[in-house]
């Protein structure tokens, strides 16, 4: 059950990184940051190549999901965003290949 919790977690944190990188930010964010820094910062993450524990590639094992699937379907390094548009719940029904990750419990 612990595991599940985690998962949902993460899945949670993904979607909301793939919606800030769309320009789909909170108002509750602007407050702290404009929508630019936290657009920038999500998009900088998803764009992120490094595998270390809470980074996408990380949280994209944690959740049996290929990280390359969803940059591409998101098209982040054009000016227009597609993936802005679709519904991003869940994620994990979007058509996304599942990857199977080693050692990706769920913990930073």
């Amino acid at each position: 059950m612990h595991g599940e919790a985690l998962k949902d977690l993460w899945e949670a944190v993904l979607k909301r990184a793939i919606l800030d990188a769309c320009g789909r930010v909170r108002p509750a964010h602007v407050y702290a940051r404009s929508i630019w820094t936290v657009r920038r910062d999500a998009r900088a993450w998803i764009l992120c190549r490094d595998e270390a524990p809470c980074t996408y590639h990380w949280v994209c094992g944690v959740l049996g999901l290929d990280p390359d699937t969803i940059r591409d379907a998101l098209d982040l390094t054009s000016g227009e965003h597609p993936g802005a548009d679709v519904d991003l719940i869940p994620v994990k029904y979007q058509g996304l290949t599942p990857k199977p990750r080693e050692n990706m419990d769920g913990r930073c």
